[in-house]
C-alpha cells in the first residue's frame, strides 16, 4: 500500500519544486575535433546566445630516470546559457552536458529540449560510442525557522545521521551514499547536507540525486530517451520515499 501511495506522490507535481538544477550529461569514448567542436558550439548559440569558453587544466606527471616531470594540458569547453541564464548546455570534446536551472517547470519540458539539442549535436558531430549516460537532481530544502532554533532534519527528511541524544544536537551534517539500482543497471549516489541558506530565517537542506550508468548503454536516441525517463520515475521514488510529508507540505505552498 505504501509504495503505491509513493508512486502516485511520484506522479503528481509540486507547486513550488526544490528543484535547483536538472543535469542530464552523455560522456563519449573519444573526442570530437576541434573543426566539430568550433562548428557545435555555432550551431547551438541559436538556442543559447550566451557564450563563454572554460578551460580546464590537465596534469600528467611521468617519471623518467628517477627524474618527475609534469606536463599540463589545457582542454576547452564551452558553456552557453539562455537569455534568463536557466538554460545551460556545455559542449565538451568527448562529452554533452544539459543543464536546467530553477525555475523548473517539468520533466516534460526538460526532455523536449534534450531530444532537440541531442539531435542538433547528433547531426553535427555524428554517432560517437556512448561510455556513460548520467541524470542528476539537486534539490534545496528551505525550512523557515524562529531566530537562531534549530531544525530537526528527520522531520523533513528519511535519510539524515544519527548521534547519541547525549552529545547534542547537529548545527551542520552531511551524509552520503551509493547504491547499486538493479532496474536500471545503474548506480545512485545520494547527497544531503545542510548548507548556508539564502533566504533569511531559513534553514537549508541540500538533497542530490546522481544516477549513473557505465554498462550495456543505450546508442540510439530512442533508447536513450527510454532510459533516461525510466531514471526520472526512479528519481521521484527515492525522492518521496525520503520526503516527509511536513517536506511535501513545503514543496506545495
Amino acid at each position: 500500500m505504501k509504495s503505491a501511495v509513493i508512486k502516485d506522490m511520484a506522479q503528481k507535481p509540486y507547486d513550488s519544486p526544490p528543484i535547483t538544477e536538472a543535469v542530464i550529461e552523455i560522456r563519449f569514448d573519444s573526442s570530437i575535433n576541434e573543426k566539430a567542436l568550433a562548428k557545435t558550439v555555432k550551431a547551438f548559440t541559436k538556442y543559447y546566445p550566451e557564450l563563454k569558453p572554460i578551460d580546464q587544466y590537465e596534469f600528467e606527471v611521468a617519471v623518467r630516470n628517477g627524474v618527475p616531470k609534469t606536463n599540463t594540458k589545457i582542454v576547452r569547453e564551452f558553456k552557453l546559457t539562455s537569455p534568463d541564464m536557466t538554460e545551460v548546455i556545455v559542449i565538451k570534446k568527448s562529452a554533452f552536458v544539459l543543464s536546467q536551472l530553477a525555475p523548473y517547470k517539468s520533466w516534460e519540458d526538460f526532455i523536449v529540449r534534450f531530444e532537440r539539442d541531442w539531435n542538433l549535436h547528433k547531426k553535427i558531430v555524428g554517432r560517437k560510442n556512448i561510455v556513460r549516460i548520467g541524470v542528476r537532481f539537486i534539490n534545496r530544502i528551505d525550512i523557515p525557522r524562529k531566530g537562531n532554533s534549530l531544525v530537526n532534519e528527520y522531520e523533513y527528511l528519511n535519510i539524515y545521521p544519527k548521534q547519541p541524544e547525549e552529545i547534542g544536537p547537529f548545527i551542520s551534517y552531511a551524509v552520503q551514499t551509493q547504491m547499486f539500482l538493479p532496474e536500471l543497471d545503474s548506480f545512485l549516489k545520494l547527497n544531503s547536507a545542510v548548507v548556508p541558506s539564502p533566504l533569511i530565517d531559513n534553514t537549508s537542506i541540500v538533497f542530490d540525486q546522481d544516477i549513473s550508468r557505465e554498462s550495456e548503454l543505450p546508442q540510439n536516441t530512442e533508447d536513450i530517451l527510454a532510459h533516461l525517463n525510466e531514471v526520472r520515475g526512479e528519481k521521484n521514488r527515492v525522492f518521496e520515499l525520503c520526503m516527509t510529508d511536513k517536506a511535501r507540505e513545503l514543496f506545495r505552498k
